[in-house]
């Protein structure tokens, strides 16, 4: 995630806010403990006659409000556009509409929320419109990527003049302390992590079986202004297989919700015109195999290799679900030596080719997906799991051949170097 800056204009697109004017009011009392401007953006088709499109400014309960009529093909371009402008907040309005809906009828907030990789507040459908509270809630699940919207909410905290308070959901038959282990251990550790001095971040947990329904419960306190939460941004395809806390959340909270990605860029995305072959390595004896496909399809391609690599911090979940920190640096030190192993192979194989390393502290999914855009090839390894594993742990491979916007080679566990074993190819 981009350094965070204090936002100093809120946008609105109205086209989005119909009746519901509770995104026009939380945003004003948003505005006015920040003291920023707001910015009520309309885009109409550019076949379209207007009468002006001159950006009229009047002030409102003390805020200066821009109103401005651009003309654009699409909204959703217009505004992603203005995602990442320093010291500006986008303030979406959301119907809060199913992913069944929104796949049909198209949601300009999904799409943002999409491709968003800094954060945003969205205003669901029975949000109060008057901006109230004196807390900002954090939830965090236990993940890195999870925590990816702690320091910003922060930020944000501060700025709003809000107490910051980190929760993490649990089950509901947790009991407060297993052994040695408090039930707050996880979310009492990110408190004291806090790399704002000036900001005492306080910390509880919440207790039930669902935990979107958990954080919609919360909003109901009057005391609770804004709910901070990291989110993959999935599109609303991807949501009908994959539920969203974020978007549950979003549908019945009577706040509003500041919505951050939950991973950063790995990669470039601006890649020149080079050919680019990505291989996924994970530490498995698979990966000699997977090396060995990805180097052969680059030299056939003259390519450069990419190898990538995800790992996260040990986080180890006790009885009761509550979480303890493992040791981060080894972590970070194992994953530096498969990376070495794996550009060593690469190498070995193939003296002259270009390799280039990708180590990412997230998903391996997501790192996997994100290096694959603007690729040629993404080559990854297929370990064998039984039905009960493939039912409880799912399968990177598989998600990745659904979600890869390139073709997949995907090399199967039985599969040995310099052994000619035919491979799974998507697309």
């Amino acid at each position: 995630m981009t350094k965070y800056s204090t936002p100093q204009v809120l946008i609105v697109p109205i086209d989005d806010v119909r009746d519901r004017a509770n995104a026009i009011e939380v945003t004003r009392g948003l505005a006015q403990r920040l003291g920023a401007t707001v910015e009520h953006v309309t885009v109409v088709d550019p076949d379209i006659e207007v009468a002006s499109v001159e950006p009229v400014t009047h002030l409102v309960d003390g805020v200066s409000v821009t109103s401005r009529t651009v003309r654009d093909e699409s909204i959703d371009r217009l505004l992603a556009d203005r995602l990442d402008e320093p010291g500006t907040l986008m303030c979406l309005p959301s119907s809060g509409r199913t992913a069944v809906v929104e796949s049909l009828a198209g949601s300009t907030s999904a799409s943002l929320l999409h491709h968003a990789r800094t954060p945003i507040v969205v205003i669901g459908p029975v949000c109060d419109p008057e901006f109230r509270g004196t807390v900002l809630a954090i939830a965090v699940d236990g993940s890195s990527d999870g925590e990816t919207i702690v320091e910003p909410a922060i930020d944000l905290a501060t700025a709003l003049g809000l107490i910051p308070m980190l929760y993490q959901v649990l089950p509901e038959d947790t009991p407060a302390v297993v052994g040695d282990v408090r039930e707050t251990s996880y979310v009492a550790l990110l408190a004291q992590r806090s790399t704002r001095p000036d900001a005492a971040v306080q910390y509880d947990v919440l207790h039930d079986q669902h935990p979107g329904r958990g954080l919609s419960r919360l909003t109901d306190d009057d005391t609770v202004a804004l709910v901070a939460m990291s989110s993959h941004g999935h599109a609303p395809s991807e949501r009908l297989t994959l539920p969203s806390i974020a978007h549950q959340l979003i549908r019945h909270a009577r706040c509003p919700v500041f919505l951050g990605p939950r991973t950063t860029p790995i990669v470039p995305f601006d890649h020149g015109t080079r050919r680019r072959i990505v291989v996924g390595v994970d530490g498995s004896p698979l990966d000699q195999v997977a090396i060995s496909v990805a180097v052969d399809q680059a030299e056939r391609r003259d390519a450069t290799l990419e190898i990538v690599h995800a790992w996260s911090k040990s986080w180890y979940f006790v009885e009761g679900g509550m979480t303890v920190r493992g040791d981060s640096d080894n972590d970070r030190a194992v994953a530096h030596r498969v990376m070495a192993a794996a550009v060593s192979d690469a190498r070995e194989l193939s003296p002259s080719i270009d390799v280039v390393e990708w180590i990412a502290e997230r998903l391996p999914l997501d790192a996997l997906l994100e290096a694959a855009i603007g690729a040629d090839l993404l080559v990854v390894g297929e370990h064998r799991y039984n039905l009960l594993e493939r039912l409880t742990l799912g399968s990177n491979t598989q998600a990745v051949i659904h979600r890869s916007p390139i073709p997949v080679i995907v090399v199967p566990e039985r599969a040995q170097v310099g052994v000619a074993v035919p491979s799974k190819t998507s697309r």
